[in-house]
């Protein structure tokens, strides 16, 4: 199955970017970090009030494969 959605980058945190017009948009918001708790999700529910929101979580010191994110 092929993923035909989106892609949102954040560069900067700090003042926070207003997206949470385009996150509304979305059926479904996947955020991709290297984290073990899941800091920039968590992030973005406090600044945007988007609740729903999953994650794919690496913290091994190892780059994302399409295999994890798949």
């Amino acid at each position: 199955k092929q993923y035909g959605g989106k892609f949102l980058q954040l560069l900067y945190l700090e003042p926070f970017p207003d997206i949470k017009k385009e996150l509304e948009k979305a059926k479904e918001i996947i955020v991709v970090e290297t984290s073990s708790t899941a800091k920039l999700a968590n992030l973005i529910k406090a600044n945007t009030g988007i609740k729903n929101i999953k994650t794919i979580l690496k913290y091994d010191a190892l780059p994302f494969t399409p295999g994890d994110i798949k």
